[in-house]
């Protein structure tokens, strides 16, 4: 009879040290860390050592990752741009849009309207024209190094004298009027002082341009004439505010936290079985 008591006082003891870990109630992971950023908790059954250091870690890297996201984030929804050759009367606005991660689309006009000269010349020029161009930025959205492809239209009345191609002869009095398509690439680079940003940039490709010549608002060419040029036809330095919130997503209940890091925490944990059910419960990017 002894053996028997001995035997279930062994077992309810056993129980009762094991009860905790094998409870089916939820564990709030505020009691295996101080931080509570998370606002919530979940089940952990049948947890051990293991899973008790996994979580703490994925604390440990979620915190981190928003603290840096919230100090070094500049990405935002869009941006409007005005270009540093305002200062010559060169009117370039643009607007540029978030489409996805690392891609975006820029508007841009370009007005130059003086008729009776551009600064500093009696070589009138007068000339209006919009791009659209997609772009690639390698690490983030409005931020570091960029590519673009680029298109554009324009209709002018200038002299052609104004071209840095003809600069050297002197200006016949005859002015070109038409139009021209335009097609390239963009390289360039956003330097990002938070909302603000520097962007200097070019565009190089090909021009194809149809014109009529006029002497004092008269025809003086029966057939309209063709140019076509390979060379810079756009850039200069841009001058960005960027409006919105940060580009990440607004489902994401674990705060700011920047896509970089979790990509590679992502990575890094995947692989392990004790991890599969922590990054089930993460919110996943869009």
């Amino acid at each position: 009879m002894r053996p028997f008591i001995a035997f279930f006082i062994l077992l309810f003891s056993t129980m009762s040290i094991l009860s905790p870990v094998y409870s089916s109630s939820p564990i709030s992971i505020d009691k295996i860390n101080k931080h509570s950023f998370l606002n919530t908790s979940f089940p952990l059954y049948h947890t051990t050592h293991k899973d008790v250091l996994l979580e703490k870690t994925k604390i440990e890297l979620l915190s981190t990752a928003s603290e840096v996201s919230k100090s070094g984030s500049s990405s935002g929804k869009f941006a409007v741009k005005l270009n540093a050759f305002a200062v010559v009367a060169v009117g370039m606005p643009a607007f540029e849009f978030r489409l996805t991660d690392n891609f975006t689309l820029q508007m841009q006009a370009l007005i130059v309207h003086q008729p009776k000269g551009f600064i500093g010349t009696d070589k009138p020029l007068a000339l209006y024209a919009f791009f659209l161009e997609p772009r690639y930025y390698f690490t983030e959205e409005f931020n570091g190094f960029f590519v673009g492809i680029n298109v554009g239209f324009g209709y002018y009345n200038m002299a052609k004298q104004i071209i840095p191609n003809y600069w050297s002869e002197e200006f016949n009095l005859i002015n070109h009027i038409g139009w021209n398509i335009m097609g390239g690439a963009t390289l360039g680079y956003s330097l990002s002082l938070g909302r603000v940003a520097l962007e200097p940039y070019i565009t190089t490709g090909y021009t194809y341009a149809q014109y009529d010549n006029y002497k004092d608002n008269v025809l003086v060419s029966p057939n309209k004439s063709t140019s076509r040029y390979l060379y810079a036809y756009n850039g200069g330095l841009n001058i960005v505010y960027k409006f919105g919130s940060s580009a990440y997503s607004s489902k994401n209940s674990y705060g700011n936290i920047s896509r970089q890091y979790y990509k590679s925490y992502y990575k890094s944990y995947k692989g392990s079985r004790h991890n599969r059910r922590i990054f089930r419960k993460m919110p996943k990017f869009r």
